[in-house]
């Protein structure tokens, strides 16, 4: 069974919609005769009004078609919904088929817009977390020099004179700049 979720199954789906006859299929119910098609394999619908102005819709069959078009073709043994529990099954399931073969393509791509989201977002990530460890990094040399300005602070409490202020600055320069 073909995986969806993952790139090499979605390249199975769109190599097997490239051999399969091309989208858009339809389903083609008309006086009991269900069918997929696609191109000219499709009943041609005429909107029709009475003399007494109610509507009413005429199909008629498809007369030629490339062999192709008409990709599944089941005689039902009712004309009309409701009438026969399988053949509303068979309906109801030639209805999904269509709708699944048609809406696949744009499927297939919102899944891979979805996969590239999501690198995108992993890659954001990773650069986070890899900021997240400068600026930790960071903080940790700068507390380290806040606790030696701290320790000057306290030592040069004792100092006096101005050789001490000079010396003062010098160390406090040390700190933060590094040794000259």
């Amino acid at each position: 069974m073909i995986d969806p979720k993952t790139p090499e199954g979605r390249a199975e789906l769109r190599e097997l919609l490239a051999k399969a006859t091309p989208e858009p299929w339809q389903v083609d119910d008309c006086e009991g005769e269900l069918r997929i098609g696609a191109g000219d394999a499709v009943t041609k619908w005429e909107d029709r009004t009475t003399e007494d102005g109610r509507s009413y819709r005429i199909g008629t069959p498809p007369r030629s078609w490339k062999a192709t078009d008409l990709i599944y073709e089941h005689d039902l043994d009712t004309w009309d919904e409701g009438e026969d529990q399988d053949d509303d099954q068979r309906r109801t399931d030639a209805e999904l088929i269509v709708a699944a073969v048609n809406a696949l393509p744009a499927l297939l791509d919102a899944l891979d817009q979805a996969d590239d989201h999501a690198k995108f977002l992993e890659s954001v990530a990773d650069i986070n977390d890899t900021h997240a460890g400068l600026w930790q990094a960071r903080a940790t040399k700068a507390e380290a020099d806040l606790n030696r300005v701290r320790e000057l602070s306290e030592e040069g409490k004792c100092w006096g004179g101005a050789d001490a202020i000079e010396e003062f600055i010098r160390r406090l320069d040390e700190i933060l700049d590094g040794p000259r």
